[in-house]
């Protein structure tokens, strides 16, 4: 009795530290799967916004290109209306000084007064001209410095959209494996009963009556 008591206390030890270990390692398993389906889910939403941030970009910077290029359209024309309009003006100017110089000569103006007057429709004449050079080489800078701003904001609207997308996203680190536990060695088992073996005996031998 006292052998089968203390084989059934070495065997039901060693039976619940098994138990324990495998509920350990149960645990520690369902936690590191917990956490690696964690990190999936979070590498998915990441990707998924990222995949998102590529579609805007590429949305703006088409936008940003259509406009650039109405812009530039809009200043062109503008140059454009200016260089007509000044065509209009020497053509209305040069058809005054023809009027000018066909009045004096209906006026019979002859001699250093005649002289004098042409010289003097003639230099109105060429300051007009002069200054609506000026003003089509100013408008010409202009539109130039125009394009050239343009260029620039486009080029700064660019970065600023790329800026949103050029990090891709990086997945979290892999979260360290669990060290499953080894559980209770069968050696503390065969050493338990062993003892329960030598227990009952010496207990078995206590209960012999002894010779004198």
């Amino acid at each position: 009795m006292s052998f089968a008591s203390s084989a059934m206390g070495a065997w039901g030890n060693y039976s619940s530290q098994q138990q324990q270990t495998r509920a350990a390692n149960k645990a520690a398993m369902e936690e590191y799967k917990y956490k690696l389906k964690i990190r999936s889910d979070r590498w998915d939403r990441s990707l998924a916004t990222y995949r998102n941030q590529l579609v805007d970009y590429q949305l703006e910077r088409g936008e940003q290109d259509a406009a650039y290029s109405r812009a530039l359209e809009a200043n062109q024309y503008n140059l454009n209306q200016t260089y007509k309009q000044a065509s209009f003006a020497d053509q209305e100017a040069a058809i005054k000084l023809a009027d000018s110089q066909g009045k004096l000569q209906a006026r019979n103006v002859s001699g250093r007064t005649a002289d004098r007057l042409n010289t003097a429709v003639a230099s109105q004449f060429g300051r007009n001209q002069a200054m609506q050079t000026e003003s089509l080489l100013g408008a010409s800078y202009q539109s130039k410095m125009q394009s050239r701003n343009l260029r620039e904001q486009l080029k700064s609207s660019a970065r600023q959209s790329y800026s949103k997308i050029m990090t891709p996203p990086v997945p979290d680190s892999a979260p360290l494996a669990p060290t499953m536990q080894s559980g209770p060695s069968s050696m503390g088992l065969y050493t338990g009963l062993l003892g329960a073996g030598i227990s009952g005996y010496q207990t078995y031998d206590s209960l012999l009556p002894k010779l004198d």
